[in-house]
C-alpha cells in the first residue's frame, strides 16, 4: 500500500504540476496574444503612416512639377521681356545715330558691345562713301604751253614758257 500510496502521490504532483504548467502555458500564451495583437496594431498604424506619408509625396512632387512649368513659363516671359528690351535699345540708340535703317544688321549684337560696333560700322561707311565718291582718272589741267603745242603756235608756246602764263 504504501507503494500504490507513493504513486498516487506522485501521480498528484504530476498532475499539479502540469496544472500549474499549462496555467502557466495559457497565461503565456494569452500574454503572447496581447503581445502578437498590439505589434500587429502597431504594425497596422505604421502601414496607416506610410501609405498617408506616399499620398503626401505623391501630392509633394505634383505641386513640385507644377512649381517648374510655372517656373519655366516665367524664365521664358523673362527671356522675351529682355529680348524686347534689348532690341528697342538698339532700335533707339541707331536712331540717335542716324542709322534706323541698318537695324537688321544689329539685332544679334550684344548690348554692351552695340556702341563698339555702330562706331565700326560708321567708320565703314565713312570709308565707303569716300571711295565710291567722284574721283577723276588721270585728269591733268592742260597749261598753256600744250595747248599752244598741239594748235602748233610757236608764239603761244613761247609766250606760255617766258611767262609762266599757264591759261
Amino acid at each position: 500500500m504504501e507503494n500504490q500510496a507513493q504513486e498516487v502521490k506522485e501521480v498528484v504532483q504530476d498532475t499539479t504540476e502540469n496544472a500549474q504548467n499549462g496555467t502557466e502555458t495559457k497565461e503565456e500564451e494569452k500574454k503572447g496574444k496581447s503581445t502578437r495583437q498590439q505589434k500587429s496594431a502597431e504594425m497596422d498604424a505604421l502601414k496607416a503612416e506610410i501609405e498617408a506619408l506616399k499620398t503626401q509625396l505623391a501630392e509633394s512632387q505634383a505641386k513640385l512639377q507644377e512649381y517648374e512649368k510655372k517656373q519655366a513659363e516665367y524664365e521664358q516671359k523673362q527671356n522675351e521681356y529682355l529680348a524686347t528690351i534689348q532690341r528697342k535699345d538698339v532700335e533707339l540708340k541707331l536712331a540717335q545715330k542716324g542709322l534706323s535703317e541698318f537695324q537688321e544688321f544689329f539685332m544679334n549684337v550684344e548690348v554692351d558691345k552695340l556702341d563698339e560696333q555702330i562706331e565700326k560700322f560708321q567708320q565703314l561707311l565713312k570709308q565707303k562713301e569716300i571711295e565710291n565718291s567722284f574721283k577723276p582718272n588721270d585728269y591733268k589741267k592742260e597749261d598753256a604751253y600744250s595747248v599752244a603745242k598741239k594748235k602748233g603756235d610757236l608764239k603761244s608756246m613761247f609766250s606760255a614758257l617766258m611767262f609762266g602764263n599757264n591759261n
